[in-house]
């Protein structure tokens, strides 16, 4: 039994690359990976210096809070030491 030989018609063979063009796609792809490696570097390098600013500033804040805790609490005992001597004793 003779099965029927179908050809490829210059229609169908239009609808494939040719060899210098999957070269071609080829390049790019690579130029594209190396781009997105280099972009990805550079975007956890920016996210690492956001990370060590936001720990200076978590430090920074809590040595200001400290401070301004200490001179909130003098400036209570100077309060107070001022009423004692306006309030009349018995």
């Amino acid at each position: 039994m003779k099965t029927p030989t179908t050809y490829a018609t210059k229609s169908n063979l239009l609808d494939y690359d040719t060899k210098s063009e999957f070269i071609d796609f080829k390049v790019e792809m690579y130029d594209f990976r190396d781009e997105m490696y280099s972009f990805r570097n550079k975007t956890e390098q920016r996210f690492n210096n956001v990370d060590r600013r936001f720990d200076e500033l978590k430090e920074e804040f809590r040595l200001q809070t400290g401070i301004l805790m200490d001179q909130m609490r003098e400036d209570r005992k100077v309060i107070l030491e001022y009423i004692r001597g306006l309030i009349p004793q018995s």
